[in-house]
């Protein structure tokens, strides 16, 4: 077994690195060196392989990769000038992906033997169906689409390999940050004018569960992370902008914090710019946020297993950031 992950050099770009153990010390050993900034992300598990969006260097632009048990790496797919795959997500046997060609975005599938298929032709807004913000729910996997008509909707992947449009609320709900969590689907959504938080129900019905008025734009919850039997989420206060939230498995939204002007709670296993909602923010039976302290900076804060929200560490101290993001547990 190894750890794999990406780091970038001023002499070689971002390139896939490793470990080897010398003298019983981990030390990061260089992977890949193509000769060009190989850019490696979306980087996924999926039939005893790792699969990954990466860049070709040439006409090809950005295309599938896998890395093979045995370390190698291979440019699996060239697929127009830019396939670029992303929102890479194991169902059913099979690595389902938003893929680019011939100026639209639609969505493929990698079968579990190896073969690559476009799985939709529709044509969206024009830009095609655009399939981003993939989850995995009762038994199909669930998507914000663009339609023709009303902007970004939900869709259904069913497992007989069926897309079906799920909704029609208003004229661009634009469902993201799809999170499971106590037997349902739970997402941001738009309509009227304001983000608020819906619940996709296993009985497949959809509801607008949030009315909270937030800043004029809605409650606007996002980067959501389940932890102790509960959906944490960053909503908007009128008062004091982005603080943290709790959904209980009652269905009860609380305001959690109130610090600050802008608390911006997001866990720190999230990805500058990509957010996720993993549990690798989870670590010593507690969940870890980036967050803005009023005395400056961004800086670790705690939630403890007990409902206690601590600031727990100035890293860079005084107004700078430390900004700790891309947290993983080791061991």
């Amino acid at each position: 077994m190894a750890a794999f992950f990406v780091a970038f050099t001023n002499s070689g770009g971002n390139q896939l690195y490793t470990f080897a153990t010398v003298f019983g010390v981990d030390i990061p050993v260089q992977w890949t060196a193509p000769g060009f900034d190989l850019n490696p992300h979306d980087l996924t598990f999926f039939n005893n392989a790792v699969w990954f969006d990466g860049n070709t260097a040439s006409a090809n632009g950005n295309q599938l990769y896998k890395l093979g048990i045995d370390g190698s790496v291979t440019k699996w797919t060239a697929t127009g000038a830019n396939l670029d795959p992303t929102d890479l997500t194991v169902f059913n046997n099979a690595l389902w992906f938003n893929g680019f060609n011939a100026g639209q975005n639609q969505l493929y599938k990698l079968g579990n033997d190896g073969s690559v298929t476009q799985w939709t032709a529709n044509p969206g807004a024009g830009i095609g169906l655009e399939p981003f913000n993939m989850a995995v729910f009762n038994d199909a996997l669930w998507f914000d689409g663009a339609t023709p008509a009303n902007g970004f909707q939900l869709y259904k992947l069913g497992n007989d390999g069926s897309v079906t449009k799920w909704t029609s609320i208003g004229t661009n709900l634009e469902p993201e940050d799809l999170t499971v969590f106590n037997n349902a689907l739970w997402f941001h959504g738009i309509n009227a004018g304001q983000g608020q938080l819906y619940k996709l129900g296993f009985d497949g019905s959809v509801t607008q569960w949030t009315a909270n008025p937030g800043s004029g734009f809605g409650l606007e919850p996002f980067n959501m992370t389940v932890f102790n039997g509960a959906l944490w989420f960053e909503g908007v206060t009128p008062a004091h902008g982005q603080q943290l939230f709790k959904l209980g498995n009652d269905g009860s939204v609380t305001q959690w914090t109130d610090i600050g002007t802008g608390l911006n709670p997001i866990p720190v296993s999230t990805a500058a710019g990509d957010p996720d909602s993993t549990p690798l923010s989870t670590f010593n039976n507690a969940l870890w946020f980036s967050a803005d302290n009023p005395s400056g900076g961004r800086e670790l804060y705690k939630l403890g297993a007990d409902g206690s929200f601590t600031f727990w560490k100035d890293i860079n101290p005084g107004a700078a950031n430390s900004n700790p993001h891309d947290w993983a547990v080791l061991g």
